[in-house]
């Protein structure tokens, strides 16, 4: 039990754009990824922080590199910097992005739509509520999208199969 609490804080204590765990103070994002391990880069868009830091733990457990938003609302101005600037440090630096913010909120379907806009650089896995997926998934044309809610042991196949799809098509 002990060795869980420390990996949940190291998790939690990284610099990674947003916060954790909900009811912590808004973070800004970093300038740069916040890791610099040689692993593929995972970027975890959710705004729940247990997800993130679940999905994160068994993404780094095989062999990737993590940094987590809470998406705008865990952020100071509560803008996210690839709506308002066209650019994200995390988004800029990740080799996928998996965004689980959900489509009810303005801000969130924001933040989707500036991904699929400009996946070209990477692959971005987004998760679609399974009674709307059928409606919803046309709407995000070179996007991997997967039924919400995705488990955190599931996520970690779905981003293999993306990153290996990547590599097999340079």
């Amino acid at each position: 039990m002990e060795g869980m609490r420390n990996l949940r804080d190291s998790f939690r204590s990284r610099p990674h754009g947003s916060s954790s765990r909900a009811g912590d103070a808004p973070q800004p994002l970093p300038e740069e990824w916040p890791t610099s391990g040689d692993g593929p880069r995972v970027l975890i868009e959710n705004a729940d922080g247990a997800f993130r830091w679940a999905a994160g733990s068994l993404l780094e457990s095989a062999g990737y590199e993590v940094a987590s938003c809470g998406g705008p609302h865990s952020l100071p101005d509560g803008r996210c910097p690839l709506v308002t600037d066209g650019s994200c440090p995390l988004v800029d630096g990740a080799d996928v992005v998996v965004n689980g913010l959900g489509i009810r909120d303005p801000a969130h379907r924001a933040v989707l739509a500036a991904l699929c806009a400009d996946n070209e650089d990477r692959p971005v896995v987004v998760e679609l509520p399974q009674p709307q997926f059928a409606a919803l998934h046309a709407d995000f044309p070179g996007c991997r999208t997967v039924h919400f809610p995705v488990r955190p042991g599931d996520l970690v196949a779905v981003v293999d199969e993306v990153i290996l799809a990547e590599r097999a098509d340079p």
